[in-house]
């Protein structure tokens, strides 16, 4: 009994979920259809969410990673990682690989950045920083 109701909820709830603005990934790589759209909502990965673009907020277990994300990223056990980023990156490792196009702020463990980003965590790298890498916070010039 309590098996059929599981599978049932996990039905219902990816039909709910597959009405509403956002998308779902269950492994590395975004849905055909995603290959070239751009996200505008909430992505869900379990455990990695992996795209092209995203406004709003994307949420996984393991890994969030875009080419270009405006809004927030935030993992519970990895890492964040995009190419272009405004807004928030909150996880153990944040990455933003080629540039911030107007602020970011990282909250994590281990932070790296290039670009106007305010850092929190134990170990920041920023090329653009006061310092290239600082303990506890770093900001850029």
């Amino acid at each position: 009994m309590l098996k059929k109701l599981f599978i049932l909820t996990v039905f219902l709830s990816a039909a709910i979920l597959s009405a509403a603005p956002g998308e779902i990934g269950f492994w590395f790589d975004p849905p055909e259809k995603m290959v070239s759209k751009e996200i505008e909502g909430l992505a869900v990965g379990l455990p990695v969410f992996d795209g092209n673009e995203i406004e709003g907020a994307s949420f996984a277990l393991c890994a969030s990673i875009f080419k270009s994300a405006e809004g927030l990223q935030a993992t519970l056990l990895g890492f964040n990682s995009a190419d272009s980023m405004d807004g928030i990156q909150i996880s153990f490792v944040n990455l933003i690989k080629k540039h911030v196009s107007e602020a970011a702020v990282q909250l994590g463990i281990v932070n790296y950045s290039t670009g106007n980003t305010l850092q929190i965590g134990l170990v920041n790298i920023n090329k653009d920083g006061l310092l290239p890498v600082m303990i506890l916070f770093n900001l850029s010039k």
